[in-house]
C-alpha cells in the first residue's frame, strides 16, 4: 500500500496540475483531486506511521496549487490533527 502513495507523492510532485483537470468519468467529469484528497486525509488516522508521513507529504505538494478538493475538505482535516507539545 505505501508503495502505491509512495508513487501518488511522485505524481503530485511531477504534475500537481493534471490532479486539477477534469477526466470523463461516466455521464460526468470529475477531478482526481477529488478522490484524492479525502483517502489522504484519513489516512491521518492510521496506526502505520509511515502512512501518515506520506498523507503530509503529498497533501503538502498539494497544498501549493491549494486544489478545490482540499479547500474543501479542510474542515474535516482540522480535528484529525493533534498539535502536541
Amino acid at each position: 500500500m505505501l508503495r502505491f502513495w509512495g508513487r501518488g507523492a511522485q505524481i503530485c510532485e511531477e504534475a500537481p496540475a493534471q490532479l486539477e483537470v477534469e477526466v470523463p468519468l461516466g455521464a460526468k467529469a470529475e477531478r482526481p483531486s477529488n478522490a484524492l484528497v479525502p483517502r489522504l486525509l484519513q489516512l491521518f488516522g492510521s496506526p502505520v506511521e509511515d502512512a501518515k508521513c506520506l498523507a503530509v507529504s503529498i497533501l503538502n505538494l498539494l497544498a501549493g496549487g491549494m486544489p478545490q478538493a482540499l479547500a474543501d475538505n479542510m474542515e474535516t482535516c482540522a480535528p484529525l490533527i493533534r498539535l502536541t507539545g
